[in-house]
């Protein structure tokens, strides 16, 4: 598994918080999933959860409370350069449409909603489907952030004023079935699952983005239906990149930089440490699928989001 020499890429399926410190709640403290986790001004652990809102990992203290939002599904926040406040996004409840928001967040804990991303996949639907579900979110700076879209499989750029840009759409891939078969025991399962071809397209599903070191953006992906073992890729989107098409191979302004992951959900670049990754409840027991790493460019790290480890390969 290779890693960056100063700098790492971090993945992880995040299904909870610890946090070593006896102020910290206990985790039934948290309502609901936590999906998204960030640093904030002296290292303050941040931590989204959907039922409480934006809290301090550290003390428990709850910054900005879910009912501030003005939409369900609180995904992500992150912290804004030069200020006390954060992004953060909601992706709503499953098939409810006009929940998908950014917003920023003041150090009193109110939110003000700045883009409608619905809105934005509504008039434009850059992908396939008509779906909106905005996972992650990070700052830019400028007054800018970038927020994919696991829904629309996308990556946004929106600036304070609401004006969002699409800068890049992710590609369907051709994956096994076998993973799903095994999980609902075929042939004796539902036959809509057990007659599927053994190859079928599925989603990216793209869940997480990260600066890097070299300004460009990585995503991240879940992979959607049929839950393939293995098939999590790692996106390079250069900085300059508008309205790109991510085909393999195709573009200059897209390129796989990682592969082989299962179920991406975050990720981080950090000091450090070999890149990682947890799975989900959709793999078999006992499986392995080793990270494919292409080249990467080791430099300082913008972000440091999750764990460390003090050992590492060089790229």
């Amino acid at each position: 598994m290779k890693a960056f020499s100063r700098a790492a890429v971090l993945v992880a399926a995040v299904a909870f918080v610890l946090v070593p410190t006896a102020a910290q709640a206990s985790p039934s403290f948290y309502a609901g999933p936590v999906f998204g986790i960030d640093t904030g001004p002296g290292g303050t652990l941040l931590v989204a959860n959907v039922g409480k809102g934006i809290v301090n990992g550290d003390t428990g203290a709850v910054l900005a409370p879910a009912s501030e939002f003005s939409a369900t599904g609180l995904n992500d926040m992150a912290p804004i350069a030069g200020s006390d406040d954060l992004w953060a996004v909601t992706g709503g409840d499953l098939g409810i449409e006009d929940q998908q928001f950014l917003y920023r967040v003041d150090e009193d804990g109110n939110a003000t909603e700045i883009a409608n991303l619905w809105a934005f996949e509504e008039k434009f639907n850059p992908s396939t489907d008509l779906n909106s579900n905005p996972f992650d979110v990070e700052d830019l700076g400028g007054g800018e952030a970038l927020v994919v879209d696991a829904g629309g499989n996308t990556l946004l750029k929106a600036d304070k004023h609401g004006k969002v840009k699409l800068v890049a759409v992710f590609p369907e891939e051709l994956v096994s079935t076998e993973n799903v078969k095994d999980i609902v025991n075929c042939p004796a399962g539902p036959p809509d699952i057990c007659g599927l071809p053994d190859m079928i397209p599925a989603q990216p599903t793209s869940t997480s983005v990260a600066i890097g070191p070299d300004g460009a953006y990585y995503v991240g992906e879940l992979k959607g239906f049929p839950a393939p073992l293995g098939e999590s890729r790692v996106w390079r989107i250069a900085p300059n990149a508008r309205n790109a098409k991510c085909p393999v191979g195709r573009s200059p302004l897209c390129s796989v930089v990682l592969d082989g992951f299962t179920s991406i959900i975050d990720m981080t670049f950090g000091r450090p440490t070999a890149v990682s990754t947890s799975r989900r409840s959709t793999t078999r027991a006992g499986s392995r699928s080793a990270p494919r790493a292409a080249p990467c460019t080791p430099a300082r790290s913008r972000r440091a989001r999750a764990r460390r480890s003090s050992r590492g390969s060089r790229c």
